[in-house]
């Protein structure tokens, strides 16, 4: 039957979306996890090196609490297990949630097996009815669809006798703990293993996929199966790593007991592994629960009648109810809407208490046969069909198979008294109907993404910020940490790749670089980042090759020297790739400084040369020639503007005198003509400027002048925005900002603000971290520009 968590119940504290008038709604990955969670998620690659061991073998001291840990390591998604004193789990808990390779943490309740065993058989396959029931000729080993050759099931259980003859050279590995006592102690993992794959023609039975290969994942069921054991958190991450391609996972716990915000972590915790089997095309099938029928029908362990059970309730879970011989919903099976499918489970429940041999016939450890009843048993006659799903179509999404297998299941399959009815989902798994719809090619319309579908990244906005001493990057719902930021060396200057997954900055003294939530920033010294008048420059996409090994090197960082030499590093690791002189035309001697790109050209400064001005030029990164230019009044005085089509740059120029700019201006991007050349506005300094959209907009400060005294910058003068040649106050307290745009869910615009020294955001969203609250932010804000203009907070 069904394992259970025994956990007392308690009251419901999660929100969970609900798709339909009569559906209770499942636990979503979007509803539970942040952004940022769902950020570490998306960059995992299933691979059998990560490690998920926990550091040693599992303390004598049985009062010590296993805590799982789900990190992220570059593209390395892993769970470990920490042992700890309960006292000392709420702290590290909260220490584990400042890290930011964690995605989270939490104890796993603890499991009991509920199963009901039945006395060894010497029948075979002709006592196995759930195959008759699925189409296979009575008394015939010859399945009407393909074996599943090649295809890979984990099975998450008590675990698996490799040993038994019907499962020889079945098993292709196994996770194997510290601590771990027989193969399979219980007997109930061996037996939904010989459901999934036993081997036909030895004398034994034969299973619905007799030539797909296990995985053997022992997990923690209770106090006495694998009590050291694992948690199916563990277990679940191990399986993906190590290349299943469905995952069986016949236990459960009623939701109620977890749905509190005491353990909401948990139900975060296995969102996220299901999430990262999904976006890995790993289908997760689950047993529905034996929570139906009267009490003394349904297992001890219900905390109610047809309750709502974990992993069942996650969103992209298959989860699977039981009929009997007769096609009858099984009398224990819940009846619930969760319930997608049905398949046999068996029953053999009559009102006398007497045993009428209507269990499933399986394997047992030691070499034997065992009959045994449940969703526990129907589950992996799913599995296993799943299985057969990915063998037709190798190249088939997790959500195609998902899809498939709801799609053909069959009401008619189901007894004309259940048919519709709640416990009976779509209907009876039908497995030839399965092998004809993969066998057809993709269905149309396509089957649903998964919950997290990743979103364009290039048209979500992306803005850093330093708070408390650490540089951040937020990206419309989550602040993520990138880096810590040393006070004496103040941040100059940071940057995106054009799909707004690579940041790249600098301070006066160190480069660094960054691929987003999971990933450690890469650090390189800089003695060359503290020129005053000048500054890096990120070039993706750069066709320029590799002097050492010939192949592209794509996304560069480029600086330029005052003699005109470029020098080029690559923008993922930092390191130098080669340098060569700027290409000028005769005259342009002067001193060079690199200001910024527009539409992936240089802006480089001539300043002294044979020109009576200085001169703003256009420069190719790769080849170093220069093209067009505009004679400019000064030097550029903070960051170039540009916008986010490259159609513009914007910026301002001065000579170092205190006052009003010595110029301002719009320019082309493509050739640097001039669109405008608006007049500053008297009395005030331009701290920013940046686009929203096609609009020019700028922060600016008051300032001050005393007789041999330096320039001093004064109160905050708001946020002004240029109409035509003009200016105009548009905000009189925002100090910083940049707008947003493409964050998730119904307000897709916003803005990022600075108002005396503290951060928010505005219109702050429910997922919002701090409802919008950034706190206290050092200097100003940086971000991608918006392509569309968004509309500016109404004045506060």
């Amino acid at each position: 039957m069904s394992v259970v968590l025994a956990v007392a119940a308690v009251s419901v504290a999660v929100v969970l979306r609900d798709d339909g008038d009569d559906g209770p709604g499942s636990v979503r990955a979007a509803d539970v996890l942040t952004e940022r969670q769902l950020a570490l998620i998306r960059t995992a690659v299933p691979d059998p090196k990560c490690d998920d061991a926990a550091a040693g073998p599992a303390p004598a001291d049985a009062s010590l609490v296993p805590l799982d840990v789900m990190r992220v390591n570059g593209t390395c998604l892993s769970v470990a297990t920490e042992y700890l004193p309960a006292a000392q789990v709420a702290a590290r808990r909260d220490e584990l949630s400042r890290d930011p390779a964690v995605v989270e943490s939490g104890v796993a309740p603890p499991m009991e097996a509920d199963a009901a065993g039945q006395p060894a058989v010497e029948d075979h396959r002709g006592d196995q009815w759930p195959l008759d029931l699925l189409g296979v000729p009575q008394g015939s080993t010859d399945m009407p669809w393909p074996d599943g050759t090649g295809v890979v099931v984990a099975v998450l259980d008590s675990g698996i006798d490799d040993t038994h003859p019907d499962l020889a050279g079945a098993v292709i590995g196994r996770r194997h703990y510290p601590g771990e006592g027989k193969p399979d102690p219980d007997g109930h993992g061996t037996h939904v293993a010989g459901i999934i794959a036993a081997r036909a023609g030895n004398g034994g039975i034969t299973g619905v996929a007799p030539g797909v290969s296990l995985l053997d994942v022992p997990v923690r069921l209770g106090e006495h199966t694998n009590a050291v054991g694992p948690s199916w958190y563990v277990g679940m991450t191990w399986a993906v790593n190590h290349g299943a391609d469905v995952v069986n996972m016949s236990f459960g716990v009623a939701m109620a007991a977890l749905n509190t915000p005491e353990y909401r972590h948990l139900i975060a915790l296995g969102t996220a592994v299901i999430e990262f089997a999904r976006n890995s095309d790993v289908v997760p099938v689950t047993s529905g629960g034996n929570c139906g029928g009267t009490e003394l029908e349904r297992d001890d362990s219900c905390e109610e009648r047809d309750e709502r059970q974990l992993p069942s309730a996650y969103d992209g879970v298959v989860n699977v109810g039981a009929v009997d011989a007769d096609r009858e919903l099984a009398s224990y099976s819940t009846r619930n809407d969760d319930i997608h499918l049905v398949a046999p489970g068996g029953d053999n429940w009559n009102p006398f208490g007497a045993f009428a041999g209507g269990e499933v016939l399986s394997d047992k450890p030691g070499g034997g046969f065992a009959r045994e009843m449940g969703t526990s048993q129907a589950a992996p006659h799913v599995a296993a069909a799943a299985a057969i799903a990915r063998f037709v179509r190798p190249d088939a999404s997790a959500d195609e198979i998902v899809q498939a297998l709801l799609d053909t299941a069959d009401q008619n399959g189901v007894r004309e008294d259940d048919r519709g009815k709640k416990g009976s989902g779509h209907g009876m798994l039908d497995i030839p109907g399965l092998v004809e719809r993969m066998r057809a090619g993709p269905s149309t319309p396509p089957s649903p993404a998964p919950s997290s579908a990743k979103p364009a990244d290039a048209a979500r906005t992306q803005a850093a910020y330093v708070h408390d001493g650490t540089l951040y990057v937020y990206d419309g719902t989550t602040s993520n940490p990138v880096r810590r930021v040393d006070p004496n060396a103040p941040l100059r200057w940071v940057s995106w790749s054009s799909d707004h997954t690579l940041l790249v900055g600098a301070d006066n003294r160190t480069l660094f670089s960054w691929a987003g939530p999971g990933t450690k920033a890469v650090e390189k010294p800089c003695d060359w980042c503290g020129d005053p008048y000048g500054r890096p420059a990120l070039v993706d996409n750069a066709a320029v090759t590799d002097p050492a090994g010939g192949a592209p090197t794509g996304d560069l960082v480029v600086r330029i020297a005052p003699d005109g030499t470029l020098t080029r590093y690559n923008a993922h690791t930092l390191d130098e790739i080669g340098s060569s002189p700027a290409v000028f035309p005769p005259g342009a001697v002067g001193g060079k400084t690199l200001n910024g790109t527009v539409g992936g050209k240089l802006l480089v400064l001539d300043s002294g040369g044979a020109h009576a001005s200085e001169r703003l030029w256009l420069v190719d990164p790769v080849s170093g020639q220069a093209g067009a230019y505009h004679d400019v009044s000064g030097r550029p005085f903070g960051d170039i503007a540009t916008s986010a089509d490259g159609t513009k740059a914007a910026l301002v120029t001065s000579y170092g005198t205190c006052g009003r700019p010595d110029g301002m201006y719009v320019l082309a991007g493509s050739d640097l003509r001039e669109i405008a050349k608006p007049t500053p506005p008297a009395g005030v300094l331009v701290d920013e400027l940046f686009f929203n959209g096609g609009t020019l907009l700028a922060t600016m400060s008051s300032y001050a002048i005393a007789p041999g005294q330096p320039c001093t910058k004064g109160a905050s003068a708001g946020l002004w925005q240029l109409n035509g040649t003009t200016w105009q106050r548009v905000d009189a307290t925002m100090s910083s900002g940049r707008p947003l745009e493409g964050r998730p869910g119904t307000m897709p615009h916003g803005w990022l603000t600075v108002r005396g020294g503290n951060g928010s955001v505005e219109p702050a969203t429910p997922i919002d971290l701090d409802q919008g609250g950034i706190g206290a932010v050092t200097g100003h804000v940086w971000a991608t520009p918006t392509r569309t203009e968004v509309p500016v907070p109404a004045p506060r």
